[in-house]
């Protein structure tokens, strides 16, 4: 950026070590190749992966039902009994694997939950009925 080869600072995220190696080395960068995987970054976020895929490869779709579920709230799949409050964790994690473990309330599944939920929101997890509140 400094000396003034990429366009943008972020622009060195779309090149590979080999490739920044030679953006060093010679000060030139191939600007149509970056545009090119940001176009394809760009792509791949509106991409959304199923919830289910079967040993068979088959592809699984479908929404959960939660009667008496608040609007609003995000349903899903109870795997953790027990209602908590808190704020939103990571996105890698053992949920509900650690959740039975420590007996805390978990739900997973939820649809589209890490674009309707950002980190550091208040939520209200119910564990039992499968349902997340977001709080205000």
């Amino acid at each position: 950026m400094h000396a003034g080869v990429l366009r943008e600072k972020e622009d060195i995220f779309y090149l590979r070590f080999p490739e920044l190696e030679d953006v060093v080395r010679t000060n030139q960068v191939d600007d149509q190749l970056i545009r090119e995987r940001k176009d394809a970054f760009t792509s791949y976020q509106t991409l959304r992966p199923p919830r289910v895929v079967t040993s068979d490869g088959e592809v699984i779709f479908g929404t959960y039902r939660r009667d008496g579920a608040p609007t609003g709230a995000l349903v899903g799949l109870p795997v953790s009994s027990g209602t908590t409050e808190g704020r939103v964790g990571g996105l890698m994690t053992h949920g509900a694997v650690i959740a039975r473990e420590y007996g805390l309330p978990a739900v997973v599944g939820v649809e589209d939950a890490t674009r309707l939920i950002r980190d550091g929101q208040r939520f209200r997890v119910h564990g039992t009925d499968g349902y997340i509140e977001i709080l205000q």
